[in-house]
């Protein structure tokens, strides 16, 4: 009998853990780069630089979960929920932001980095 109870409260314990990772905030972080930065891209120069002020929009079942603008080293920082998000920026003349899609796993922190193409080639 105590077996039975000892495994019944081992397995309830192992299940509230699994369900507060679940439903606990992520900080997500990481940078974004206009790629590329020049028409033509010279050997030994960076084709890439900081966007800095850039809006980016995180949706998640049709709403926007957050919003948050990079720094001036194109860097952001947001909490989100675990899942699947679709990534935007606020004006729909600005399709160049890549990757348009991003998973949050249960984990306390995770890099997420984009690409911007503004088109200029």
């Amino acid at each position: 009998m105590r077996s039975r109870v000892g495994v019944s409260v081992g397995l309830a314990v192992f299940v509230l853990i699994a369900v507060a990772r679940a439903s606990s905030a992520v900080v997500v972080s990481g940078s974004v780069v206009l790629d590329p930065a020049t028409p033509v891209c010279r050997t030994g120069h960076a084709c890439t630089k900081p966007l800095t002020g850039f809006r980016l929009a995180f949706w998640r079942h049709g709403k926007v979960a957050a919003r948050v603008v990079t720094n001036s080293h194109g860097r952001y920082r947001v909490t989100l929920a675990p899942g699947l998000y679709g990534v935007t920026t606020p004006s729909p003349l600005q399709p160049g932001l890549r990757p348009r899609r991003i998973t949050v796993p249960a984990v306390a922190h995770v890099a997420r980095n984009f690409r911007y193409d503004a088109g200029i080639r």
